[in-house]
């Protein structure tokens, strides 16, 4: 981003030819907005300068027409150009009907058209010469042709490179040459993704390198848990490369090979488990932070828990019963299970159970109040209470000549 840019709304030729005069004669960075579809009716001159063209709101994109005489730009001298929402139509040029991008130079079109555009000899859209890049996200190139060479919509030669990502490529032609839609020179590259053909002459010619770019998603098991992030560290087998098309938002993408650092950071209560692909069960790792090779799309997610909490005794700390009936009482504690229970200094046959904290109190139990010590416990900590137990006696009730004493039914005479 250019500090101090120049933003321009454009209505016709002569705006335009301006708007690009001024930027390079400024420091570049300039954005320019068409506000009306224009026919060039000359040359517009070269582009120099970093420069953004996007397309007005004119019930779709916005188009530069070449009149079937003129090419529409020509990048040089380093320049790196972007272009929104915008159709390129009826270009004509010896090479790159529509665009020229000299060598040092880059070119980006996203949610463009290239449409009957015309070439003598190299590129009838796109011509990508020497050592630059052309990147096209979400493009449709139709109808374009060379007519005596190769690349019947794009060209990429000497050393450089063409990045396609979800692109149609419909009816171009290279009447003599290879490549209906597509060619790539010996050294160049070309990184795909999700690109469809249909009707051109030929779909692709390619005595360079052809990538297919994967994506990588990295989920959480629970947004409160934690947060996961990557990062690209370097090439894995030598092969790997990071595109990072964020702020057109599409995300980044990999060529096979590329090595990532996956880094998993808990928030306050909760810690990283492990690493699992989408739809397995298998642990990938159990590092916060481990570097991962793609070699296909791939969602991992990290996996956090809440810390593990000593126990607490959440329960009452007394229990009344009746030395005729005895009875029963459930010790509950807070923290992380298993919890294994225990007392201390309890009345003989007073006993608990480690696993479910229940103690059981027998009937032959002594009168009178009891005190002994409960404890919770688990691998992280423990909890102790003092515990009273109250052993009353049974009372006799009297009905009638019936005493119902201790339970023992006597019948008076």
């Amino acid at each position: 981003m250019h500090a101090n840019a120049q933003t321009y709304t454009v209505s016709d030729f002569s705006g335009l030819q301006t708007a690009i005069t001024d930027n390079n004669s400024a420091s570049g960075g300039a954005i320019i907005t068409l506000g009306a579809d224009i026919t060039l009716t000359a040359s517009l001159p070269d582009i120099t300068q970093d420069l953004t063209i996007i397309g007005g709101n004119i019930g779709g994109n916005s188009f530069i027409s070449g009149n079937i005489s003129y090419q529409i730009f020509y990048i040089g001298n380093g320049a790196n150009v972007t272009i929104n929402n915008l159709t390129l139509m009826n270009g004509y040029a010896g090479s790159g009907g529509a665009v020229f991008v000299n060598s040092g130079s880059s070119f980006t079109a996203i949610g463009c058209v290239f449409s009957g555009n015309t070439a003598n000899y190299y590129g009838g859209a796109v011509d990508v010469y020497g050592v630059s890049s052309f990147t096209a996200i979400n493009c449709e190139f139709s109808n374009n042709a060379v007519v005596y060479g190769s690349g019947g919509a794009v060209f990429v030669s000497g050393s450089s490179s063409f990045t396609a990502i979800e692109c149609e490529f419909s009816g171009n032609d290279a009447y003599y040459g290879g490549g209906g839609a597509v060619f790539v020179n010996n050294s160049s590259t070309l990184y795909r993704r999700n690109l469809t053909f249909s009707n051109n002459s030929s779909d692709i010619t390619n005595y360079g390198t052809e990538k297919e770019l994967f994506t990588l998603t990295v989920d959480v098991n629970s947004a409160g848990y934690g947060t996961a992030s990557t990062a690209f560290t370097g090439t894995g087998t030598g092969t790997g490369k990071e595109f990072d098309f964020t702020e057109h938002s599409k995300g980044k993408f990999y060529t096979a090979g590329s090595e990532i650092t996956l880094t998993a950071t808990a928030n306050s209560g909760y810690q990283f488990e492990n690493w699992k692909f989408a739809g397995t069960s298998g642990v990938v790792s159990t590092t916060a932070s481990f570097d991962f090779t793609i070699t296909k799309d791939t969602t991992i997610t990290a996996n956090f828990a809440a810390l593990p909490t000593a126990p607490s005794i959440t329960s009452q700390n007394k229990k009344s019963v009746t030395n005729c009936k005895g009875g029963s009482f459930q010790v509950q504690a807070s923290g992380t299970t298993p919890i294994t229970y225990s007392i201390t200094g309890a009345p003989a046959g007073v006993s608990i159970d480690a696993a479910t904290g229940k103690i059981t109190i027998p009937k032959d139990v002594p009168i009178g109040e009891h005190t002994f010590t409960l404890t919770a416990g688990n691998g992280v900590g423990s909890d102790t209470q003092d515990f009273t137990l109250t052993v009353r006696k049974c009372v006799t009730h009297i009905k009638g000549d019936v005493i119902v004493n201790g339970g023992t039914l006597i019948i008076g005479k």
